[in-house]
Parts: structure tokens; C-alpha cells; sequence
């Protein structure tokens, strides 16, 4: 049976996204960044990913570019809250 490239490629980008998730809840923030940041370079326009990708910006300390992460989900998704406040809390850390 021949596998769908688009599923395969839904596949790989969920189990990329999943694991970064993942490690981020368990602390490994630094490998956690890199999955997550995988899983971006695979779909750029995926709000989660953005998202878990600006957490672990977050809280490696690197508020410039997790500024830049929520700046863009924002202006993306200007209607959900969780996105404002994630962003001030950036503000605030810098």
C-alpha cells in the first residue's frame, strides 16, 4: 500500500511538534527549542508550533526572539487574548 506524501509529511510534522511539546513540559527546554524550531522550518504559518516555539524562547531567556514569535501570532490572530498576554509577559521579562 503506497503512502500519501502529504500524510507522511503530516505525520513527520506532528510527531516533530509533539516531541518538542513534550520535552518542554519536561524541562529539556534546549532540545525542546529544536524540535520545535523543526517543526516551524515545516510549516511556518502553523499557530501551535509558533507558539510552543515562543515558550521555548521564553524560557531559554531569549526574549528578542520569542518577542518576535508572539508579535507575529498577534498580528496573525489579533482576536485571541492568551496571544496578547503571552506577548506582555515577554515585554515584561525584557
Amino acid at each position: 500500500m503506497a503512502v500519501n506524501p502529504a500524510e507522511a509529511s503530516d505525520a513527520a510534522f506532528l510527531e516533530v511538534l509533539y516531541r518538542g511539546g513534550e520535552l518542554l513540559q519536561q524541562g529539556q527546554v534546549t532540545e525542546a527549542r529544536e524540535q520545535l524550531e523543526r517543526a516551524y522550518q515545516m510549516r511556518p504559518g502553523d499557530e501551535k508550533a509558533k507558539n510552543l516555539l515562543g515558550l521555548a524562547y521564553f524560557k531559554l531567556g531569549d526574549f528578542g526572539r520569542a518577542a518576535e514569535v508572539y508579535e507575529a501570532l498577534v498580528r496573525e490572530n489579533g482576536a485571541d487574548p492568551t496571544l496578547r498576554v503571552n506577548l506582555g509577559l515577554v515585554y515584561l521579562k525584557s
